[in-house]
């Protein structure tokens, strides 16, 4: 329901596939990364984000947190 809405299975992920994400995850240092990119794929133990300088795979149990993310755009 919304606009935007939160990612926790993996079926949510595979319906979003193609559109924008907000997504919280570790990396190797773990660290606490942010970030927005598009959804490029789901397999059984990641997904792949594309990011501005890259694409990266991000493990199903590094991601803390992930949402569809809508961008509204004012055309006048």
């Amino acid at each position: 329901p919304g606009l935007e809405r939160q990612l926790k299975f993996k079926k949510h992920y595979v319906s979003a596939i193609g559109e924008k994400i907000n997504i919280s995850y570790l990396d190797e240092n773990e660290k606490l990364v942010t970030k927005l990119g598009l959804l490029k794929e789901v397999l059984p133990d990641h997904i792949t984000v594309e990011f501005l300088e890259e694409e990266l795979p991000i493990l199903f149990k590094d991601i803390k947190k992930a949402k569809t993310y809508f961008e509204f755009k004012n055309e006048k």
